[in-house]
């Protein structure tokens, strides 16, 4: 999270949402290596492991993009993507974990999850670059996937 609260802003939407994005999907690999690796419950792992392929994927493609995208000044949603990102920081600090680390992956991924599906929302909103647009619609529709998975799986552990 420091990493992501602590960049800064170009004054493009489409820059700063690939920066922040990918900094914050390389958090979530990492998250779901460590569960992989660690949990205990097969179906929580096999998930860990889908979200692994596919956050990995998006990284790339961020880097394409980042690489490929002329900078220029987009306004548009000026501090919303700072502004997301501090909600997301106060939230995390408020989290219980319960030593559980299947429940608790489970648990914060539906968070993350839900996030990175309000960004690509403001970026449908504020951005300018259609290629980042579908980059970005493409992974709300994956995460929105894994919370459903993620959500079944925490009803069936109460």
């Amino acid at each position: 999270m420091r990493k992501i609260t602590s960049t800064k802003a170009t004054g493009n939407f489409d820059i700063d949402y690939a920066i922040m994005m990918m900094n914050y999907t390389q958090g979530l690999v990492g998250m779901s290596g460590y569960e992989a690796n660690n949990g205990k419950d097969n179906k929580v792992k096999e998930i860990a492991r889908k979200i692994m392929k596919t956050d990995n994927e998006q990284v790339t493609k961020l880097k394409k993009f980042l690489k490929d995208y002329k900078l220029t000044r987009n306004p548009r949603g000026e501090g919303e993507l700072s502004k997301a990102a501090s909600e997301l920081n106060t939230k995390m600090g408020t989290v219980q974990h319960s030593g559980d680390t299947d429940k608790d992956y489970a648990s914060l991924m539906v968070d993350y999850g839900q996030f990175s599906s309000d960004m690509a929302d403001r970026l449908q909103t504020n951005g300018a670059s259609e290629e980042l647009k579908k980059i970005a619609a493409s992974h709300k529709t994956e995460q929105s996937k894994n919370i459903k998975e993620l959500r079944s799986w925490m009803n069936t552990k109460k």
